[in-house]
């Protein structure tokens, strides 16, 4: 297998670049024994961290909330193995990664995520080794449905919870 994506190597395409590189994770991460040049590699690497990812509405609102928690963090991270996150807080001095999953985050009409975004969060525990917060979009929703408390407090109890 790795000789023949050696030898078609300059005619890979973005996407077939990425997912090779998704696959060099999965086989770091299974112990398997796969031999590509360090220029490869790299061509993989490049071409899977070539997007930044770009904050949603969402997210700067997610941002603001930590803001008046007093939780430091910092936007569209990319991790060592090049996934890029949405947030990285860091509290007492550990690192934790925040995910904001949206609707294309899973099946149609279903909470169960898709296999790109649990490969994702799979690999960044994993491999990067950092505690991974997963934010589904209805669960955001539903804390805008009760009129009795301050949809705020909600917000950050909600987080909080979260990140416990």
């Amino acid at each position: 297998v790795t000789n023949s994506i050696m030898s078609s190597g300059d005619s890979l395409n973005y996407e077939e670049m990425n997912q090779l590189h998704q696959w060099r994770l999965w086989c770091r991460e299974n112990d398997c024994k796969i031999f590509f040049p360090s220029e490869l590699q790299d061509r993989f690497f490049n071409s899977f961290i070539r997007k930044d990812g770009v904050p949603s509405r969402w997210q700067s609102d997610v941002a603001g909330i930590f803001e008046i928690m007093g939780i430091s963090f910092e936007e569209e991270v990319r991790t060592e193995t090049g996934y890029s996150v949405d947030m990285m807080l860091t509290i007492n001095g550990e690192n934790i990664a925040v995910e904001l999953d949206g609707p294309s985050h899973y099946l149609v009409k279903s909470q169960t995520q898709t296999g790109p975004s649990e490969l994702k969060h799979r690999q960044i525990r994993a491999l990067d080794q950092i505690s991974l917060v997963s934010i589904p979009y209805w669960e955001w929703g539903d804390l805008h449905a009760n009129k009795k408390e301050n949809v705020l407090d909600r917000q950050k109890n909600f987080l909080k919870k979260k990140l416990e």
